[in-house]
């Protein structure tokens, strides 16, 4: 989701979407900024996610990642280590993208 405001096609919800304001426990972006790789990357997308689309579970398509340079192994291994800290609840499909819900404390 590459926001550019100069751009004619974006409009307010475009925009809209591109902000990240979402209010996310300090404690729980603590914990997944200790945790290795691109565990924190890949927790704020997924707030971010859960923000937007205004759901519970949220599919974690690679298409998210990639704006931040994160492969489908650091996702992965990052979901793996963010579910180990029971920060989120993972609920993988085989041969499609995981489904995703965050666990607040």
């Amino acid at each position: 989701m590459n926001y550019d405001p100069s751009s004619p096609e974006n409009n307010e919800a475009t925009a809209k979407k591109a902000l990240f304001l979402a209010p996310i426990p300090l404690d729980w972006i603590l914990r997944a900024g200790s945790l290795p790789g691109k565990s924190l990357q890949v927790a704020l997308i997924i707030r971010h996610l859960t923000t937007i689309e205004r759901s519970t579970w949220v599919h974690l398509k690679n298409k998210y990642l990639r704006q931040m340079s994160i492969s489908r192994d650091a996702k992965r291994r990052a979901l793996q280590c963010l579910e180990g800290a029971g920060l989120i609840a993972v609920s993988a499909r085989v041969g499609g993208n995981p489904s995703v819900r965050i666990i607040n404390q």
